[in-house]
């Protein structure tokens, strides 16, 4: 479904993303893992149209989305949950959620999107009406989630989706994050939680400096230890 081969991308003369190769089958989860500054969240970005590339070619589904504007790549069917959420918290979460959906084309088929998205998130149900500010992380977290997935797509990227959160609301989003497949929506998650991230996914990359030093099974890099020892430690650090 995702190919990208050979991908560069640079701020300046800062290389952040240094000719990584990164394949996602249709309905799989696939996580990319490293410390701070790896480059990881530079990856979704050149993915989502967010940022250029200067190097390397992306293609969904057989053609090349490189230099497709982020409204092109969400109309082919990718969705960018970025870190931090950027919900807006004066807004209520139904207008968050609808504004997901503004590929719709029209006000019916946003309200059905809506209906089918609330089946999965039945805690927002309830509060529709109410300021996304309101929110506890974990929710927020969930809301960010469901606006992704109001764009119906067939890839969600997310970043870091359990940065600031309980052990509790992380194992419930990781929760909702392994049924994504099932939905027929796959799945590029970055993520710093590497137990749980792993845990979720079939596949992984290990990146550092801009560069993938590692990949393979995500059960086999679990079991890992030489991985274990040069990129993160104790893996149930973080739980």
């Amino acid at each position: 479904m995702l190919d990208c081969t050979e991908l560069g991308v640079r701020y300046d003369a800062l290389p952040a993303v240094r000719g990584v190769t990164l394949g996602v089958p249709s309905a799989r989860i696939v996580c990319v893992l490293g410390p701070n500054g790896a480059g990881k969240s530079s990856l979704l970005g050149a993915i989502s149209g967010q940022v250029r590339p200067v190097a390397g070619s992306i293609r969904f589904d057989g053609e090349a989305i490189e230099m497709l504007p982020p409204h092109a790549i969400t109309a082919r069917g990718i969705a960018h949950v970025p870190e931090g959420r950027m919900l807006f918290g004066d807004l209520s979460l139904r207008e968050n959620l609808l504004l997901g959906a503004h590929n719709a084309g029209s006000l019916a088929r946003a309200a059905d999107r809506l209906d089918a998205t609330l089946d999965a998130f039945p805690m927002l149900r309830s509060r529709l009406d109410e300021p996304a500010g309101m929110l506890s992380g974990g929710q927020a977290q969930m809301l960010a989630l469901a606006r992704g997935l109001m764009a119906a797509p067939k890839l969600i990227l997310l970043d870091e989706p359990s940065l600031g959160l309980s052990p509790k609301a992380t194992a419930d989003v990781f929760r909702l994050v392994a049924a994504l497949p099932a939905r027929g929506v796959a799945v590029l998650l970055v993520e710093q939680n590497v137990r749980r991230a792993l845990a979720v996914s079939g596949y992984a990359y290990l990146m550092r400096n801009g560069l993938f030093q590692a990949q393979g099974p995500a059960a086999e890099l679990m079991r890992d230890p030489m991985v274990q020892d040069a990129y993160f430690g104790d893996l149930h650090a973080g739980e």
